[in-house]
């Protein structure tokens, strides 16, 4: 008989390779898109402490306030909002067309002191503070200073009058220059195939008769 050779003793397997220890640090997510948020600089608000709180019930008109008068950037106004209340915005930039009374107001602001929304408003509706009555409140513009944000996108409301004066704008993460993939196209299902006939039988051709015999 042949020898039987020997069980061969079982391979131990290669030791791991520990590439590291060390973890990578996660890049900031997009929640509205992929990949890192990008960042920009952006100015805080002169009347950030202001913007938004309501204007005392004793103002008057005339008194405490006017609507007459010069608008610049940066000024402090008075705004009436949907609920009915008047709050206090600042003046954003100019709007409309040169002819155009019509400013970009911001009406709320972001924790750290940047615009979060603005609307556009006539002149005539803007109310102009009086500086001894915003000093009898103890209100004082605050420094203005260079923060960094999220990059920010402008979506405007579809809802506006003539010009847009009224029309909201708020800010938000700008997600355009993140990749986007299109979604697949729909499947299309394949038609249905009517049944087909089975082809109409063929009679047989008629049987020759035979011919009598003859006589």
């Amino acid at each position: 008989k042949a020898a039987v050779p020997p069980p061969r003793s079982a391979e131990a397997p290669p030791p791991m390779q520990v590439l590291g220890t060390q973890r990578a640090v996660p890049s900031p997510v997009n929640t509205i898109g992929s990949g890192p948020v990008p960042l920009t600089s952006a100015q805080t608000l002169k009347w950030a402490d202001l913007v938004d709180t309501r204007v005392p019930d004793t103002w008057v008109e005339t008194k405490q306030y006017d609507r007459q008068g010069k608008v610049q950037e940066g000024d402090l106004v008075m705004v009436s909002r949907s609920d009915g209340s008047t709050r206090f915005a600042q003046v954003l930039k100019k709007a409309g067309f040169f002819f155009q009374d019509a400013w970009e107001v911001v009406v709320t602001v972001n924790p750290d002191g940047t615009a979060a929304a603005t609307r556009v408003e006539e002149g005539n509706m803007l109310g102009r503070p009086r500086p001894d009555a915003l000093a009898a409140i103890g209100a004082q513009p605050s420094p203005v200073k260079e923060v960094k944000v999220a990059a920010q996108k402008r979506a405007g409301s579809s809802q506006g009058g003539l010009f847009g004066i009224g029309a909201g704008t708020v800010f938000e993460e700008d997600a355009d220059s993140q990749a986007r993939v299109p979604p697949p196209p729909p499947a299309q299902i394949p038609k249905a195939v009517p049944p087909q006939m089975p082809p109409k039988a063929v009679p047989p051709p008629p049987l020759a008769k035979a011919a009598p015999p003859p006589p």
